[in-house]
């Protein structure tokens, strides 16, 4: 066996993202973007009722398109090589977060503050807020709408909401959940319905790491945005449907460091040996529009890889 051959699997590092960042990027310079199209509703979903309007609202989890029985019938999505120091090379592999079967829809909708805004040609007609506690829906407003064609948007309390815009900062992109459903004609009668699904702004990002060597117990690392490049803030507009990018603040941004969990060990065909494995013990959440190029990974607090720092 060449040095070579040994070297270049040394290390090999799984990225699992959830949905929303894999559907959307065929390539590492292609951005992460969100979902335009509202998603369907599921059955059992929360209901929420105010004035002449009954809204049934439903909340989607990340990889809610995927389910166990599929992993291994997909093909990673991408995979490159990188140098980790002199002497370790590590093959990092892109691949979709799957759910178990019956993990894979979420048909109510999760703890928290939320609003609806009633949209009628751009122009904010009216707006309700509501709280859901374990299934349980109150009420802090009122919404009755005149007969017309109206656009439906929902948020929760991790996104703000400014001149006619739903702001969420990078900070809050983990929680984030919006919900639309659009040119809606209101009648005016008491047994109106309204349906839409809140889903999640951003990505999240988990790291799988396998080797040749037991991997130590203290390992911790940290996912972020590359020193040459810079986190963002995301903006959607209700008025043009638009989505905007700014500079996040503060700059650069507190990512979590986390630490591994040993797993079962996975066989190596190439090398007809078996690598340890340990898998990240939580997500990383990136906004949307971040590119995949951008996002680097770091071992720390002293973390020896084949007794290497």
């Amino acid at each position: 066996m060449t040095r070579t051959t040994v070297t270049k699997l040394l290390l090999a590092i799984c990225i699992i993202t959830g949905a929303a960042m894999f559907a959307s990027c065929s390539s590492e310079n292609e951005p992460l973007n969100p979902s335009v199209e509202p998603e369907k509703p599921k059955d059992g979903s929360t209901l929420v009722k105010t004035g002449n309007i009954t809204f049934n609202i439903s909340e989607l989890p990340f990889g809610a398109d995927t389910e166990d029985e599929t992993r291994a019938a997909q093909e990673p999505a991408l995979t490159d090589t990188v140098e980790l120091c002199e002497g370790v090379e590590a093959e990092i592999t892109l691949e979709r977060d799957r759910l178990p079967a019956t993990r894979a829809v979420k048909h109510g909708m999760s703890d928290g503050n939320y609003r609806v805004f009633a949209y009628q040609n751009g122009v904010n007609k009216g707006m309700f807020n509501f709280i859901v506690s374990g299934g349980n829906v109150t009420f802090a407003g009122h919404l009755t709408l005149p007969p017309g064609v109206y656009s439906f948007y929902c948020c929760n309390e991790h996104v703000s909401f400014r001149d006619n815009k739903f702001i969420v900062p990078h900070s809050n992109v983990g929680g984030a959940l919006i919900g639309f459903a659009k040119n809606i004609y209101v009648g005016g009668t008491d047994n109106q319905h309204v349906s839409f699904a809140m889903t999640h702004v951003g990505g999240r990002i988990r790291t799988m790491v396998y080797a040749l060597l037991p991997m130590p117990g203290d390992m911790q690392s940290q996912l972020g945005i590359a020193p040459s490049a810079q986190s963002h803030d995301m903006t959607y507009n209700l008025a043009t449907d638009q989505y905007q990018y700014a500079n996040a603040s503060p700059t650069p941004l507190p990512f979590p460091q986390l630490g591994y969990t040993p797993a079962a060990s996975v066989h190596d065909a190439s090398l007809n040996m078996n690598l340890s494995a340990a898998l990240c013990n939580d997500y990383t959440y990136f906004v949307s529009n971040t590119p995949l190029k951008d996002i680097v990974i770091r071992f720390l607090n002293g973390s020896r890889l084949y007794n290497k720092p």
